[in-house]
């Protein structure tokens, strides 16, 4: 069924992400039979599409890692009906404690 996600996506224009910004309002024009994007990004307003959604890891402001899920690909309705690949979760980069291999700084006192 539809769900109702407030949200935001962001999508950039220009340069390398000219053909995604292409694809993602071809989705929603499909999506929308009889509306054609006319550069005017308030016409999207209210428009129907299909969210492909995925978790990101995240640090949080208490230093816990955290899940969110976000909207990672906007896909026709049809194509949502018809089912998409759940994307794997998107883990930060492990970080290592490599405190055993830090050298002493201070050797003041060491019985040597």
């Amino acid at each position: 069924g539809q769900a109702k996600w407030q949200g935001t996506y962001r999508q950039f224009t220009g340069g390398n992400s000219t053909p995604y910004f292409k694809g993602m309002i071809e989705n929603i024009e499909k999506s929308n039979p009889g509306y054609h994007f006319n550069f005017d990004e308030k016409t999207l307003i209210g428009k129907l599409f299909g969210g492909v959604f995925g978790r990101e890891q995240y640090k949080g402001q208490d230093g816990n890692l955290k899940l969110a899920t976000k909207c990672r690909n906007i896909r026709t309705i049809e194509a949502i009906k018809n089912g998409v690949e759940i994307p794997e979760d998107k883990l930060l980069p492990q970080e290592q404690d490599n405190s055993f291999f830090n050298p002493v700084e201070d050797d003041s006192d060491l019985p040597f």
